[in-house]
């Protein structure tokens, strides 16, 4: 928090935007200091620190699953990605019966319409 109590000090009266890699407190330090600054994390960096869960073997097609995610023009259209990779996943992975996962797909499907066939491309 000192460094950006210095920065008022030295004139610094607002941050528009402020891009952080991960580290603990910080995001709670800009708000603490600047409350109207939006802070979000960098994508970069988010990628990095949820690769180290992913075993080497498998990082190529984990990086490939999650682009479209990350690339998504809003916050809903990455969510709904999301939840299709993970239900696609579920499904590879044959932890509940097929059918099961099918007949929630389409029930989502029917719930979101074409937000959700548009995110499967």
């Amino acid at each position: 928090m000192k460094v950006f109590n210095d920065l008022t000090t030295r004139g610094v009266r607002d941050i528009l935007v402020a891009v952080v890699d991960g580290l603990k407190g910080l995001p709670e330090a800009i708000e603490t200091v600047f409350p109207r600054t939006t802070v979000q994390t960098c994508i970069v960096h988010l990628m990095r620190n949820s690769l180290g869960y992913v075993s080497w073997k498998d990082r190529r097609a984990v990086v490939a699953a999650l682009r479209p995610i990350y690339n998504s023009p809003t916050a809903e259209a990455a969510a709904v990605k999301l939840i299709w990779l993970a239900m696609r996943n579920a499904l590879a992975r044959k932890t509940g019966k097929p059918t099961d996962w099918r007949d929630a797909m389409s029930q989502f499907a029917m719930i979101y319409g074409e937000r959700f066939t548009d995110a499967r491309h």
